[in-house]
């Protein structure tokens, strides 16, 4: 952590802060110092108007752990929204926070997001609690 404070302080613009494993640490830590760069880092990040599924995913939880859950819901969103990047598992970690985000403020949206995640089967097999997450939510919805 010390090591970590000190290449912010030390190179706080340096390039290699929007790669995705910047991004990952960041997201993993619970320092207050640490969350606050990361909060500049995933400000970069959106002015390119991209979407990357690792930076996408840990730029919400970021934000999440900022206390900014809607701005954090918007790169779940992007992220979530179209089928691109369907066999990676941050998109189907987003597709599930943007469900059970949306579960009591919209449950259309809920329903309709895992009802995709469901039909990414083939891409869930490895998280099949998540599969049976969404299932269980999904018939919670009927």
């Amino acid at each position: 952590l010390d090591l970590l404070k000190m290449l912010i302080r030390k190179y706080p613009t340096h390039s290699l802060w929007q790669a995705s494993a910047p991004f990952e640490i960041i997201a993993e830590s619970d320092d207050k110092t640490v969350l606050d760069f990361g909060k500049k880092m995933v400000a970069v990040f959106a002015q390119t108007g991209k979407v990357h599924p690792a930076k996408s995913f840990y730029a919400g939880l970021i934000l999440e752990k900022n206390g900014e859950t809607e701005k954090a819901m918007a790169f779940y969103d992007a992220l979530a929204a179209s089928d691109d990047f369907k066999e990676q598992s941050y998109k189907l970690d987003a597709m599930m926070k943007v469900a059970k985000y949306q579960m009591t403020r919209n449950p259309a949206v809920a329903k309709a997001m895992l009802e995709r995640l469901v039909r990414y089967k083939d891409y869930v097999t490895v998280k099949d609690g998540l599969y049976n997450d969404a299932k269980e939510m999904l018939t919670k919805l009927q």
